[in-house]
């Protein structure tokens, strides 16, 4: 049973859960890789790593491509927009056109 599940409980199931993880094996082998990687990651606090050159490379080389598209749209919206201000305009004219010569 994982820790999540356990602290999940109702308070009266606490004693249930305690005593299914003491005769199940599954369940303390589980507990006992969480208090492992719970000490790793205590032990790797304030530790850094340089990150691998190609990685640097990536995240840049997709950061630019973020950036073009970006860029492309805003191109793309802008057209859009002032296509339909051209088309609504026209509209208008039309319609004051007709009504005029009515």
């Amino acid at each position: 049973m994982s820790h999540a599940v356990v602290a999940s409980l109702p308070s009266e199931m606490f004693g249930v859960a305690d005593a299914h993880r003491r005769g199940c094996l599954r369940c303390q082998a589980d507990e006992a890789r969480r208090r492992s990687l719970a000490r790793e990651l205590a032990e790797a606090v304030g530790h850094s790593v340089a990150a691998p050159s190609w990685f640097v490379d990536a995240v840049m080389a997709d950061i630019g491509h973020t950036q073009r598209r970006r860029r492309t749209a805003a191109i793309v919206s802008g057209a859009v927009a002032g296509t339909a201000a051209i088309v609504a305009a026209a509209i208008a004219f039309v319609a004051h056109r007709r009504a005029s010569a009515a």
